[in-house]
């Protein structure tokens, strides 16, 4: 038989897997404090990277969770940086922001921006340059040689 806390995460986790819109504050709130209630650690962690990885949480409750309880928070901050930055790259690719990816050495949203058509012959020069790792770098330098029309 489930315990308290336990139904607590489940019926968390129910309702955040039911729906398309995004959450609300108190639907936030409502998860963040099953995960506190909730007895075993490794559940724990489970539901706030699912809670992390949701399209559900928009950008701004994104920022709550990441300065939440940092018990909850520790060994989620990479996975929160990538949330962040691709959700961010899905709107703009700005110079401040493509520092920040640059800066994050996160391979996998590197990645993203290789063939982003968004990206100014500038940006691909420096990812080929800064890329997070050799391929990433032989990848964008291929992309800066070969693009017909840059910006």
């Amino acid at each position: 038989m489930a315990t308290d806390t336990t139904q607590g995460i489940a019926a968390a986790l129910a309702a955040l897997r039911s729906g398309e819109e995004p959450l609300s504050a108190a639907q936030v709130s409502a998860f963040l404090e099953a995960v506190t209630a909730e007895t075993e650690p490794k559940r724990a962690r489970a539901a706030m990277a699912e809670l992390i990885d949701s399209p559900r949480l928009g950008l701004a409750e994104l920022e709550r969770v990441a300065r939440s309880d940092p018990k909850f928070v520790r060994g989620h901050e990479a996975r929160i940086r990538r949330t962040y930055l691709s959700r961010r790259l899905a709107e703009e690719v700005s110079p401040d922001l493509f520092e920040q990816v640059i800066e994050s050495r996160d391979a996998a949203i590197q990645t993203e921006l290789i063939r982003d058509p968004r990206l100014s012959k500038k940006q691909a020069g420096e990812l080929a340059k800064r890329g997070a790792n050799p391929t990433i770098r032989q990848n964008a330098q291929s992309w800066f040689q070969d693009k017909k029309a840059w910006k």
